[in-house]
């Protein structure tokens, strides 16, 4: 899956070799014993090594990753050790004289393979192969690409079934200065952008005090669109320019289809907000991602042991907002929510899972593993959703930072909604596409956002 699991690879291919050198592991013994002689260490160690083996089997479906798996036979094997040092003191340091005496070509040989082994199932069971950049705009045989928008991270489709509305997303904290983005306007038969005006209209639908920008702008981030109670269709916005907020339009057919600007609601300073997903009656679910002095060795350090770093919140008209239950998790990501079945479907996109919950109910329902899932779409009895198979450091090492379209592969799912079970998924790979985070079917297509891109794509459903 990740190129970082071959670099894992040399490592394990290092020690391996230096196995078989009887002055390394004499040195390793002897450390081993040195530690291990000390009550304190003993102890200080063992509960270091209890809380690494929780923390990695209490992971969604750890047994998964093969490195999660090795590297809980290695501390579980090393726990082992310990107790054993406790019950025969004297035990450790006989060991060690013996193995000095004994440490042979067969034994080297032995422990050379281990690594071997754990080596090979790195790098075959994960190697992503070589990763290219799109300098041109090209599509192939699996998918169409339109080098018209720049970072498409959301979508949804206009009431006519005739457009895309597309969140141009711009940047977040700490992954780059927040910079301005747009709400385009897709014409699904001309395959071109149309104008999509915003009209600064009266507060209705947001808090008395929040005003928007000063200048207009807005650093969109997910977007939803409901048809409300009383027949007017609500667009919400989460924008990062704002100073963290959702921003709430009117989508309105006039002479072509326009946006009216009718106020927005702002969360406590302290939040990061990602995707939202609204209720009939104008209320919605909103995705707190991590807090805002998040930084990059963050990214890096969730991305491997999957704490939790924030929630969903529920925003009420006159009552503000409120922590759903159940909804902790790694980076989540994106939401969705079933107003008849009283669902809310949610991703944890490092946490490497989609849950579904009660919110009414404080309630898990179910909850499936995912790599690095992102925005959900809810259509008929499906759920569609995005997944990157890759590392997070694979962008960074294989990407850079000045790339326009970075090929990494990821997946499409198609997930019965009821059971959460996976009916259908399009792998994509080597192609002019990445970084894919929603995906929208329409008709006999399936239409791709990317949160770093120079176009949008669509694939044939098959």
């Amino acid at each position: 899956m990740s190129i970082i699991s071959v670099y894992i690879g040399y490592i394990f291919i290092g020690l391996g070799l230096l196995s078989l050198s009887k002055n390394f592991l004499l040195l390793l013994l002897k450390l081993s014993s040195k530690i291990l002689s000390s009550t304190s260490l003993r102890i200080f160690f063992f509960v270091i090594l209890g809380i690494l083996i929780e923390r990695l089997i209490s992971l969604p479906a750890w047994y998964e990753e093969f490195w999660r798996v090795a590297l809980v036979v290695i501390l579980f094997l090393e726990a082992i050790n310990i107790v054993i040092s406790f019950i025969f003191p004297n035990f450790i340091n006989k060991r060690t004289k013996v193995y000095e005496g004994q440490i042979g070509l067969l034994a080297r040989f032995l422990i050379f393979l281990f690594f071997i082994i754990l080596a090979l199932g790195f790098i075959f069971r994960f190697y992503i192969g070589p990763v290219t950049t799109s300098q041109d705009c090209n599509s192939d045989n699996t998918i169409d690409v339109y080098c018209i928008v720049k970072n498409p991270e959301d979508l949804a489709e206009t009431p006519d079934n005739n457009y895309l509305i597309i969140s141009e997303f711009g940047s977040i904290e700490p992954l780059g200065e927040v910079t301005p983005g747009k709400i385009s306007l897709l014409d699904l038969n001309s395959k071109k952008l149309v104008n999509l005006p915003i009209n600064l209209k009266d507060r209705e639908w947001g808090d008395d005090d929040c005003e928007m920008h000063q200048k207009g702008l807005l650093s969109p981030h997910g977007i939803d669109l409901v048809q409300r109670t009383d027949g007017r269709y609500q667009l919400a916005v989460v924008d990062h320019l704002n100073q963290e907020s959702v921003e709430m339009f009117e989508l309105i057919k006039r002479k072509n289809w326009e946006l009216d600007w009718k106020g927005c609601i702002k969360p406590s300073k302290d939040k990061y907000l990602n995707d939202v997903s609204l209720t009939k009656d104008g209320n919605f679910y909103v995705s707190h991602m991590y807090d805002r002095n998040t930084g990059y060795l963050d990214f890096l350090l969730v991305s491997l042991l999957k704490y939790k770093t924030g929630y969903v919140l529920f925003w009420e008209k006159g009552k503000g907002f409120k922590k759903i239950k159940g909804t902790e998790g790694a980076m989540p990501n994106g939401i969705a929510y079933d107003e008849e079945m009283d669902i809310l479907y949610v991703v944890h996109n490092l946490g490497d899972q989609l849950v579904a919950v009660k919110p009414n109910e404080n309630r898990l329902l179910a909850k499936i593993h995912l790599s690095g899932p992102d925005n959900l779409i809810l259509k008929d009895k499906s759920i569609w959703v995005t997944t990157l198979d890759h590392e997070i450091l694979d962008l960074i090492l294989e990407c850079g930072v000045e790339y326009i379209t970075c090929n990494l592969p990821f997946s499409i799912y198609e997930l019965d909604k009821f059971s959460l079970e996976k009916t259908q998924r399009i792998s994509i790979k080597n192609s002019v596409f990445g970084l894919a985070t929603v995906a929208l079917p329409i008709e006999d297509k399936i239409w791709l956002g990317s949160f770093h891109s120079d176009r949008i794509a669509s694939v044939q459903i098959n």
